[in-house]
């Protein structure tokens, strides 16, 4: 750090206060300073004391003035972003004080993206809510941009899934975890029902599909398998990755296919009539990573989850 931003920080840790930074999320929410002091409370003049002493202790403008009220210059965008999290943060440490006072040791919020195992996302939380963790868990389920983009905004402690792909990855924690092989599901009551071994692309003209929306990482994928053997990709009937509702179009469906992870196909065959059949590529999906935020200090509650997310994996694979 150099010597004007060590300055910068010793001035925010001595002269910035919360409510003023509640009170900037206000400002750039509601956008005049009129609104932004209804909605916390307090009198104009006060809000635009306290905008006074933020853009004071900062040294410059977080605000434009103008005749349609306030906007927030790109420093001022900037500061925003980090009082968010601040205020995010805080949030979750109410929350997380709320629930260790109910005796919880420990509180995790986590992402998981849908064709993720739940099997094993099932294991590791019973590892943690042993009397001896006892973890307090809130698990979110979306896309890898959408959960990263929590991560982010301090909404989540951590995220499974894929490398993200649309922005860039300095400000993340990126561990790998394992490939997800590919496989081919369909229902018990498709005319492959009678088939024997490995499908090949070729087999597959005249299916319907249902595949991953057309912006996600596995539908990518999918549609590398197919480019890869020289072939078309196929154009869905269905767009859906939840795989609960894939198990019920092709029970329904006769006529449907999808490619998925083969875990996740062993674990919808267990509850469903369908088959899984291998099909002729080597291709794997993008790796499933554990995905965190950088910091310079590690939360204690995540490093257990993290030892026992990879403990699990390792009885799993038998390793």
């Amino acid at each position: 750090m150099t010597d004007s931003a060590s300055r910068l920080s010793h001035v925010l840790r001595t002269r910035l206060k919360i409510r003023q930074l509640a009170a900037l999320c206000a400002f750039s929410e509601h956008g005049s300073l009129h609104r932004a002091a209804a909605a916390q409370g307090l009198s104009q003049p006060a809000m635009s004391k306290i905008l006074g002493e933020i853009e004071g202790a900062i040294g410059a403008a977080l605000f434009e003035r103008n005749h349609s009220g306030l906007r927030a210059t790109p420093l001022g965008e900037r500061v925003l972003f980090r009082a968010r999290s601040i205020l995010a943060d805080l949030d979750q440490l109410a929350a997380e004080l709320d629930v260790m006072k109910e005796g919880n040791r420990a509180s995790l919020r986590l992402g998981v993206i849908p064709l993720f195992s739940f099997s094993l996302v099932a294991k590791v939380v019973e590892k943690l809510s042993t009397k001896e963790h006892n973890y307090n868990f809130n698990i979110a389920v979306g896309s890898t941009d959408q959960l990263v983009g929590s991560l982010r905004a301090h909404n989540l402690d951590c995220v499974l899934a894929r490398l993200p792909g649309k922005t860039g990855t300095d400000d993340l924690d990126l561990r790998v975890l394992y490939v997800q092989k590919s496989c081919l599901v369909t229902s018990a009551k498709s005319r492959l029902k009678r088939h024997k071994g490995e499908l090949k692309l070729a087999e597959l003209e005249g299916y319907r599909w249902v595949l991953p929306q057309q912006s996600t990482p596995t539908r990518k994928a999918i549609e590398r398998i197919f480019l890869l053997a020289g072939r078309t990709p196929p154009i869905p009937s269905v767009e859906c990755f939840d795989p609960r509702i894939i198990a019920r179009l092709l029970k329904n469906q006769t006529d449907l296919l999808a490619i998925i992870p083969r875990e996740i196909a062993e674990e919808l065959s267990s509850d469903s009539d369908l088959l899984v059949f291998p099909i002729e590529t080597e291709f794997s999906f993008p790796e499933i990573c554990l995905i965190k935020l950088k910091r310079a200090h590690e939360d204690p509650a995540l490093k257990r989850f993290t030892k026992a997310l990879e403990h699990t994996l390792r009885e799993i694979n038998g390793s």
